[in-house]
């Protein structure tokens, strides 16, 4: 991990040193969403702001959609909570 540092003495007579990831750019967190052969790949910011601009029978069958894939592939909410775990 590279690190820009400066000389003891420097701000507040201390040795500073900062860690040079903090300054990249941050990264882009991308939907890729698939259809047969074929592939669409967005920021996420954009795939939100698609959705949320869905006319509400397209936004109603999409919602029904995700809830379908939470039930079958994801774990359920409450077992996420760790309030939970220990009963």
């Amino acid at each position: 991990m590279a690190a820009l540092e400066t000389a003891p003495g420097g701000v507040g007579g201390q040795h500073s040193r900062i860690d040079a990831s903090a300054l990249e750019p941050p990264q882009t967190v991308s939907v890729v969403i698939y259809l047969g052969h074929a592939h669409a790949q967005m920021p996420l910011v954009r795939f939100i702001r698609e959705v949320l601009e869905l006319e509400p029978e397209a936004r109603a069958k999409a919602l029904a959609k995700v809830r379908k894939l939470e039930q079958g592939l994801l774990a359920p909410l409450e077992s996420l909570n760790p309030k939970t775990w220990c009963k």
